[in-house]
This record gives structure tokens, sequence and C-alpha cells, in this order.
């Protein structure tokens, strides 16, 4: 498979560190998750964090982190993901807004803080 993917102009690199794929997603101009399902898609996190517009399998775990047309794009197969990805690149503006709006979510409800606030209020209100 690693042959027929490079025969099709796709990189394929491997494990990579978190400062690698950081790294790499400042070169991206989109995030395609081909995932067949997920449970809490870090590097799909990842990807909105950075400000990358996202396309991914409409599966679990991609549902939770993308809001279709709103904070990413949702597909069901092959021919739907190439359908949004050519619709959707041809207006960049859109595409950023989308990514912007993706990244504001996502640093909000994936943060550190929130999650410690969080427990913090669990742990309050159980006292």
């Amino acid at each position: 498979m690693r042959m027929q993917l490079e025969a099709s102009g796709v990189e394929v690199t491997g494990w990579r560190t978190r400062e690698q794929v950081i790294d790499e997603l400042q070169s991206a101009s989109a995030f395609l998750s081909t995932s067949q399902w997920e449970g809490l898609p870090v590097a799909l996190i990842e990807a909105q964090m950075a400000q990358i517009p996202t396309f991914a399998s409409a599966c679990s775990g991609n549902r939770d982190c993308i809001d279709h047309g709103s904070t990413g794009w949702l597909y069901q197969d092959a021919d739907e993901a190439i359908k949004l990805l050519r619709k959707i690149t041809e207006d960049p503006i859109q595409l950023a807004a989308i990514a912007q709006r993706a990244q504001h979510l996502a640093s909000h409800r994936f943060s550190a803080q929130r999650y410690g606030q969080q427990m913090e209020d669990l742990l309050n209100a159980s006292a």
C-alpha cells in the first residue's frame, strides 16, 4: 500500500513526534481524516488548533469535533470528500472563516484550563 500511496503523490512519513506534526501542519492547506472510527481524534483537534481547514469521515469521534459546514466538513465516502474538497477550496474566505471558528471552539473545548476548571467544579459540587 505504501508504494500505491506514494505513486499517487502521498508522502508516507511514518511515526512523527507531536512537534514534528505541528511543524507539518504549518505548511498544510487542509487536513483530511479518513478514519473509519475514532474515540477522541487528537490529530483532528491539533489541525483545528492550528487553524487548518478540516475534512473528516462522518464517524463517531469526528462528528463530536466537527459541526459540518460550521467548523469543518464531514463526508460519508471518498466521492463526497472529493466533491467537498473541490467545492470549498474555491472559496478561500469561507475556508479561512471556518478554520478560524474551529480553532476558537477547539481551543476552548479541549483546553487544559477548561478541563481543570470542570474537574474543580465537579470536586466542589461533591464537597
